[in-house]
């Protein structure tokens, strides 16, 4: 593996979700999926030893630690890695609660295939991904109060 490949850790606890991202996402040559795991413990086990530089993350887990509690664990522990949420919640109840706990980018599962590339491509450029119906004043608040703690 080279370099310029993105190395990626799906974190699902539906096998078939996690094996139909995974093909959607090895079909481009500089995105490589070299783990997964179905729940927040396996993830930070296979983090540890994989150093990704993407996790993607279910924000329901049927696990003792949600995907949130994922997420704010790698925002502290790993904050070199992008964090991409896939839910099939509504970005206007989820998405703002992802981004406030680390998340980079939020997709809900309804988006196209195609769409998980555009927002793992994004996120990893360091740009934040929001897709689909959120409202721009959440957009513009949730940016805006980011900008300001990064001061």
């Amino acid at each position: 593996m080279t370099d310029n490949v993105t190395k990626i850790i799906i974190v699902d606890d539906h096998p078939f979700v996690r094996q139909s991202m995974k093909r959607v996402i090895e079909k481009e040559q500089d995105l490589s999926v070299i783990r997964e795991a179905g729940s927040a413990e396996e993830a930070i086990r296979l983090i540890c030893r994989e150093e990704p530089d993407l996790v993607i993350v279910d924000i329901s887990l049927e696990s003792e630690a949600s995907g949130l509690d994922l997420i704010k664990t790698l925002r502290v522990r790993f904050s070199r890695i992008k964090t991409l949420v896939l839910s099939m919640h509504d970005e206007n109840i989820y998405a703002e609660r992802a981004f406030r706990a680390g998340a980079h980018g939020y997709i809900t599962k309804k988006e196209a295939p195609g769409g998980i590339i555009d927002a793992i491509r994004t996120v990893m450029k360091g740009k934040p991904y929001l897709r689909g119906s959120i409202s721009m004043a959440l957009r513009d608040r949730l940016f805006k109060e980011k900008a300001m703690d990064e001061k």
